[in-house]
């Protein structure tokens, strides 16, 4: 069983490195699209795809190394991007929010375009969970990877009985199960299938930025794709 476990994580530390060239296919589409006029949300995009790429090739790294106290916080800088470039398809205009991403402005200082409340990421969860409502239980688990606390302890004891408690020093993570490895790159996968579906919604809104041409095209849709 153990050895199926072994295979099954391998094969996930596979699909991910696959994941890496999507990145280059769908950041060419994202460029040419719209005869390759740049746009400020063309430039997040480009920032997105290179940070995703690389967060990716240390996750695979921290994850062979048994290293998941610096793994999993990569999951939290994942969600991030999606969180970030979803932002765009919020806001009246996902350029403005763009620049003021290119300027070094925090966007949480703008708002929705419905609500009008503050671009906060505890709204971004909210809105992107309703696409993915599993980002939620990510996004409270890693994000107390990313500050002192429990989960760090926890990480530590190897085992806890009544009178006794094991607690394992050192710079890996190999007492951990292999469930929990599978269950952690699984969580790194769909993350970044999010980061792709993203960049490509923004594509195909370039390609197609007419809602009517859009409908004709591809069918029901409003504002920007949710492909």
């Amino acid at each position: 069983m153990e050895e199926i476990s072994n295979i099954l994580l391998q094969e996930l530390l596979l699909n991910l490195e696959e994941h890496k060239r999507l990145h280059i296919d769908v950041t060419e589409k994202m460029t040419k699209a719209d005869n390759a006029k740049m746009y400020p949300l063309d430039l997040m995009g480009i920032s997105i795809a290179k940070r995703s790429m690389s967060l990716i090739k240390g996750f695979v790294e921290m994850i062979k190394q048994e290293n998941l106290i610096c793994a999993i916080p990569l999951l939290r800088l994942q969600l991030d991007n999606s969180l970030r470039f979803y932002a765009a398809f919020l806001v009246e205009n996902p350029h403005e929010l763009a620049s003021h991403f290119i300027e070094g402005e925090a966007i949480r200082r703008l708002t929705e375009k419905n609500t009008h409340k503050k671009l906060t990421d505890r709204l971004l969860v909210e809105r992107l969970s309703e696409h993915y409502p599993w980002i939620v239980d990510v996004y409270e688990k890693t994000s107390g990877y990313i500050h002192l606390s429990d989960y760090h302890l926890f990480k530590t004891l190897n085992k806890v009985e009544p009178d006794k408690i094991t607690a394992v020093i050192g710079d890996s993570d190999s007492y951990i199960s292999i469930e929990e490895k599978i269950k952690t790159v699984n969580t790194m996968v769909k993350l970044t299938t999010i980061v792709l579906w993203l960049i490509n919604s923004w594509a195909l809104t370039k390609e197609t930025p007419n809602i009517q041409d859009w409908k004709e095209k591809n069918g029901p849709g409003t504002g920007y794709k949710v492909i």
